[in-house]
């Protein structure tokens, strides 16, 4: 049985709480990867997807690693409303959003990627405890998910 300290990324994960009820005409979307990683690949569909919902009305520009900064003041910036989005793994976050730091407990998670995937889904401590943490520091958790097994 394979088991792996969880890293947990938050997938266009920290939305900015911002009082602005109107679309903006760009989105910021950092990413703590280069471009052709796995969380670049999620970024591009969701730029894709955005643009395509609104019929190109808002463009969502992402910034790979390094571009805007380090993780913690992408972090920081997305909590000033800087940047719109942003995908920041959650040892990254620990100076933030201490609570997130539990993730990279080794063996916390179970070694089924199903059983993680729905945990990280469904749990109610994730989207309620969690949740209400990075609101305290202005962000918004939008979802975590695992990028598998690590060594």
């Amino acid at each position: 049985m394979t088991r792996f300290a969880a890293r947990l990324a938050l997938a266009t994960a920290l939305a900015a709480l911002t009082g602005g009820t109107g679309l903006a005409e760009e989105w910021k979307f950092a990413i703590e990867e280069i471009p052709g990683s796995i969380m670049d690949s999620y970024a591009q569909d969701f730029k894709k997807r955005i643009e395509t919902a609104t019929g190109g009305e808002v463009t969502v520009t992402i910034y790979p690693l390094g571009s805007l900064g380090t993780p913690t003041e992408v972090a920081e910036q997305t909590a000033d409303g800087v940047i719109q989005l942003s995908n920041l793994s959650v040892g990254n976050l620990g100076t933030i959003v201490p609570e997130s730091q539990v993730f990279l407990s080794t063996y916390l998670l179970p070694s089924d990627m199903a059983e993680v995937n729905r945990f990280l889904a469904e749990s109610p401590t994730v989207h309620g405890a969690l949740a209400e943490a990075f609101a305290t520091k202005g962000l918004k958790l939008g979802a975590l998910y695992s990028e598998g097994e690590q060594v």
